[in-house]
């Protein structure tokens, strides 16, 4: 029953030889694209487990960032020192206010036109 099923070709030398080293060439071929399918698995997984880990440590640094956040002082000043900021401000501002009242008082102005009168006066 078996022997009736086959089929036998004849093949000249060249033909079969050319035939054997396209076969052999796509063997190699295709044990090629097997390496290069293998070389990319084990490369996705490192690229995986380095993502991994990295993913870990970036959540580990959030977490310490969150730690030291609520470690540090809250920002602000305490009510003592603003009050202490304002009276600092408003001497500030009346020092300033004499400085400007004495800057432009006019008898100083008017005493200077009188000095510089009699300089005037002197030097003729």
């Amino acid at each position: 029953m078996v022997d009736e099923n086959l089929i036998h070709l004849k093949f000249e030398y060249e033909e079969a030889k050319q035939s054997k080293m396209q076969l052999l060439s796509l063997q190699k071929d295709i044990l090629n694209i097997a390496q290069i399918i293998n070389n990319y698995n084990v490369l996705r997984m490192k690229e995986l487990d380095v993502k991994t880990k990295l993913h870990l440590k970036s959540k580990s640094v959030l977490n310490d960032l969150k730690k030291i956040h609520r470690l540090l002082p809250k920002e602000g000043v305490p009510e003592i020192l603003k009050e202490k900021i304002q009276d600092l401000n408003k001497t500030k501002e009346k020092t300033k206010d004499k400085i400007k009242q004495k800057d432009y008082n006019p008898d100083i102005a008017s005493q200077l036109k009188d000095i510089q009168n009699k300089l005037n006066s002197l030097s003729k």
